[in-house]
């Protein structure tokens, strides 16, 4: 299947703070992208402080032996290994590192299409100051994977009917001075 790169675009509609001109922004979106339903890391909490916890990144179908040799103390975390590598700083880190609670998110991920799986992004709403509000967003999406034989796009919908494409709408408009 060859190299495949994939495009998340996320627009929030946040609420404002008129309070806190500097806060601009009452919450943001946070992102994470999870490639491979099946592949896990597995981790042992270390016996000792100090000791490094141990991870092992196994897929459910393809290391179900190894999985089942692994015993009681190893255990499996709630969600699959993700490629994101997000490390969410604290709202303080983000100001310390001039980071701005922006609107959009936009990632770029490429990865070999072999290892796609079923993938999936989980957005986290984060609020500012401890609070909480409702808000809407948008998320597009956009897979390129040249090597794919088929029709990528007919695939994907037939399998997500609640996924819809982009309809854009334009008017060209022509001025000539005579």
């Amino acid at each position: 299947m060859g190299s495949t790169s994939i495009i998340w675009t996320i627009a929030s509609l946040c609420p404002t703070e008129r309070a806190h001109p500097g806060d601009y922004t009452s919450c943001c979106i946070e992102d994470t992208f999870y490639p491979n339903s099946n592949v896990f890391n597995f981790f042992l909490e270390p016996k000792k402080s100090g000791d490094t916890r141990k991870t092992k990144r196994l897929h459910l179908r393809d290391d179900k032996a190894e999985i089942a040799a692994l015993g009681a103390a190893w255990a499996r975390p709630q969600f699959p290994a993700t490629k994101s590598g997000n490390r969410y700083p604290t709202e303080h880190d983000k100001r310390a590192m001039e980071y701005k609670w922006d609107t959009i998110v936009r990632r770029r991920i490429s990865m070999r299409g072999d290892s796609i799986e079923q993938p999936f992004i989980v957005l986290h709403a984060l609020g500012r100051h401890n609070q909480v509000n409702r808000f809407d967003y948008a998320a597009t999406v956009t897979i390129n994977a040249p090597k794919f034989k088929g029709d990528l796009f007919s695939e994907i919908v037939t399998r997500y009917p609640v996924l819809q494409p982009i309809r854009l709408r334009t008017e060209a408009e022509i001025r000539v001075k005579l």
